[in-house]
């Protein structure tokens, strides 16, 4: 199975940071208690969220540049995908397409000091676009950069035991509680990435 998107690892294979809307109306997972409950079934992946809003797994991409720390350099990011998970007695089978969308707003300083070559700020500011993957524009005195990067669509399956409200895999956990028709999975142990998964039920197993 493959493990909670890290939107980091987008950041350096493609080489390009990763639009900023709000989180998914499912994050932050505010007081995750595992409950257990009934897998077999359907479900539709809804959000993949973080273990808090404040704690997203954003990689900026300029960390190593004294001018672009500090008030005014933020990003914002959140997964965007589409998924089904079905579970039988023994086996998930999920099928996902992850995407990741992100702002990343910059001051002149930094974007002086990441493209010294271009002149004007908007220049700087435009340097930085990578079309069609990121376009970047000056919007008041701050360069704004919106990007989406999509992976592949993975179709995976793997075998998986549950005691009472934990399913185990080969080389990871996950707790989880249903409630009201909606499925939580919180990953442990898991990397700087979304912890949470949350599914809605959308057929009942007939076996």
């Amino acid at each position: 199975m493959k493990k909670p998107i890290s939107l980091a690892a987008f950041a350096f294979v493609t080489g390009l940071p990763l639009s900023p809307d709000p989180l998914p109306p499912f994050c932050p997972v505010e007081n995750f208690q595992a409950c257990g409950g009934s897998l077999q079934g359907s479900w539709s992946l809804e959000a993949q969220c973080p273990d808090a809003s404040e704690a997203i797994p954003c990689e900026f991409p300029f960390d190593n540049i004294d001018a672009c720390q500090g008030a005014g350099n933020t990003v914002q990011c959140h997964w965007d995908g589409t998924g089904q998970i079905s579970f039988t007695k023994k086996t998930m089978h999920i099928q996902t397409q992850d995407a990741l969308v992100a702002r990343y707003t910059l001051t002149d300083l930094c974007t002086a000091a990441v493209r010294p070559d271009a002149g004007l700020p908007a220049e700087r500011c435009a340097a930085l676009s990578r079309p069609p993957l990121m376009s970047c524009t000056l919007e008041k005195d701050l360069c704004v950069c919106d990007s989406r990067v999509e992976d592949e669509p993975s179709v995976d399956k793997v075998t998986y035991t549950a005691s009472s409200n934990v399913l185990n895999f080969a080389d990871f956990q996950a707790s989880y509680c249903i409630k009201d028709e909606r499925l939580t999975l919180s990953f442990e142990p898991h990397p700087r990435s979304w912890k949470y998964w949350v599914l809605k039920k959308t057929q009942t197993s007939k076996r």
